[in-house]
Order: C-alpha cells, then sequence, then structure tokens
C-alpha cells in the first residue's frame, strides 16, 4: 500500500502506478514484470505445428511414389542428402524402358546364340540357363528391373566417389546394353548366317 496523507492522495499515486504499468506492458521485451505474459494485443500467424516434416521418416515418400508432386530437389543443401523423388523425368522413363527392351534382347539373342554353339560365361546366369529357357529370361528380366528401380529411387543422388549423378548412370546403362546388343548382332550374322 501506498503510504501518503489523504486517501486521495494514495489513491492518485495508485492510478498513475498502474497507469505506468499499462503503458509499460505494451512493450514486454522492456519490461521485466510482464516478460513471461503473453500480449493480449497480438496476434499469433504462425501456423506451424510443431512437428518438423523434414525430421520424418525417409520410407514415407515411398508412398507417394505414384501420386506425389515432387519432381526435383529445390535446395542446393538438399543435393547432399538421400532425397526421395515422387515423379521423374520423360527422359528417364525413355531410358528405362530403352533398358528393359536391350534385356530381353540381349537374353533373346543369347539364347539364339547359345542353341548355335556358344556359351554362357557369366555363372549365375549359366545356372539359369542349365535349369530352362524361360526361368533365364525371368530372371534375367527381373534383375535388371530391381536394379533400375533401385536406380531410379536414388537417382536424384549422387555417387561421391565417383562425383556423378546417379541419373546418369541410366544414359551409361543404355549405351554398354546398345554395345553388347550389337556385339551380340554381329556375332549372330557370323554365327547363324
Amino acid at each position: 500500500m501506498i503510504k501518503g496523507r489523504g486517501t486521495e492522495r494514495g489513491t492518485l499515486a495508485l492510478e498513475k502506478q498502474n497507469i505506468a504499468v499499462r503503458r509499460r506492458s505494451l512493450v514486454p521485451w522492456q519490461n521485466t514484470a510482464t516478460v513471461h505474459k503473453k500480449p493480449h494485443y497480438r496476434l499469433n500467424l504462425d501456423r506451424r505445428t510443431g512437428v518438423e516434416r523434414r525430421n520424418m521418416k525417409r520410407g514415407s515418400g515411398l508412398r507417394h511414389l505414384m501420386f506425389g508432386r515432387r519432381q526435383q530437389v529445390r535446395r542446393r543443401i538438399d543435393r547432399d542428402r538421400v532425397l526421395y523423388l515422387d515423379r521423374y523425368s520423360k527422359t528417364i522413363f525413355r531410358l528405362i524402358v530403352l533398358i528393359l527392351i536391350f534385356s530381353v534382347l540381349d537374353a533373346f539373342l543369347t539364347l539364339l546364340l547359345i542353341d548355335h554353339g556358344a556359351v554362357e560365361l557369366n555363372p549365375l546366369m549359366a545356372f539359369y540357363l542349365d535349369i530352362g529357357p524361360a526361368p533365364f529370361v525371368a530372371v534375367k528380366y527381373t534383375l535388371t528391373s530391381l536394379s533400375i528401380f533401385v536406380l531410379l529411387v536414388y537417382s536424384n543422388n549422387s555417387i561421391k566417389s565417383l562425383k556423378i549423378y546417379t541419373r546418369s548412370m541410366f544414359s551409361i546403362i543404355s549405351l554398354t546394353f546398345a554395345g553388347v546388343i550389337a556385339w551380340q548382332l554381329f556375332l549372330v550374322y557370323r554365327v547363324v548366317f
């Protein structure tokens, strides 16, 4: 209680003190008494929920593989991390189709050459070739498809030891397959005709 001679004087001093406190509370960071109180006149425009979506599990992005919206990496800092995209370019799709066609063509040309006396040098494929031509083609196509899928999922990442992006591997693989097919066509021409 404020000491004063009369009640009017004490009331007047109390009102002056309340006005001073109210004036100081308009600037909460300067008044130590009201620092811990939220000002009632400010709007909370922060709509974040507190959950950081970038810290979520990485596998959750795979569910959007067919229906997602992320087509490319937007931030420079994200290019050094493993990121999963939802949609891929038409060029990568064309290269994947070309690689799968080359894989099937390679399998059938290999079967044609083996019928004319050639030998399969790959021990894994030779094992499935001994079982029969259908398992040979199925395993060859399945292994190619799985490896292409893994490259597709990681297509936006780089191979740090080679300093190249994984998406450039599609071009390298398709050129390698084209060379193998050209060699097999040359052998078919020499052996069969």
